[in-house]
């Protein structure tokens, strides 16, 4: 017979998935971002369905 481990759980830790650690405030961008005078800027956003079955990631590039 196999003897397993329970595992116990850590309390104290974070989630971490999904935490870019590069990440940039949308209130820290430039002003010429909020301007859309030049190519290239991208804003994007990720909407999750109920019960998260579904994702729908948004792109708006100028």
């Amino acid at each position: 017979m196999r003897c397993q481990k329970l595992r116990r759980k850590r309390y104290g830790s974070y989630y971490r998935r999904g935490i870019n650690p590069n990440q940039v405030s949308i209130d820290d961008q430039p002003a010429i971002v909020d301007a859309r005078q030049r190519l290239g800027d991208q804003e994007g956003d990720t909407v999750i369905g109920k019960g998260h079955r579904s994702a729908l990631v948004t792109l708006v590039g100028s």
